[in-house]
């Protein structure tokens, strides 16, 4: 509770730490997400056939591809995601996370 007079905005301790203690769950969530990702991309990337897809492919069906992945990552964001979600919205920017998470674990 702010003194009487002072233009403190800050949350009280309690959100604090139940903001801090969410988003500590969150970058947990994340690390596995990219452990996981590095897991199963690995044998993937071991394979000449999928570096050569990746070759032949044209820019459309890879755009496309890209475009149809985003639905589907929220949905298993709906059903699996890193948190309980209530709005579309969370599952949305989850869905995000995941595909940045899965591009980022790429560059590794």
């Amino acid at each position: 509770m702010p003194i009487k007079g002072s233009k403190s905005t800050a949350p009280p301790p309690a959100f604090r730490d139940s903001s801090r203690e969410a988003n500590r769950r969150f970058a947990l969530g994340l690390v596995r997400a990219l452990g996981g990702a590095i897991l199963f991309s690995l044998p993937m990337n071991m394979t000449m056939e999928l570096w050569w897809l990746g070759f032949y492919m044209s820019p459309a069906r890879l755009a496309l591809y890209i475009l149809l992945d985003i639905p589907l990552l929220v949905g298993v964001s709906y059903y699996a995601g890193f948190e309980e979600t209530s709005r579309r919205t969370a599952d949305v920017l989850d869905a995000f996370a995941a595909w940045s998470t899965v591009y980022c674990g790429r560059a590794v």
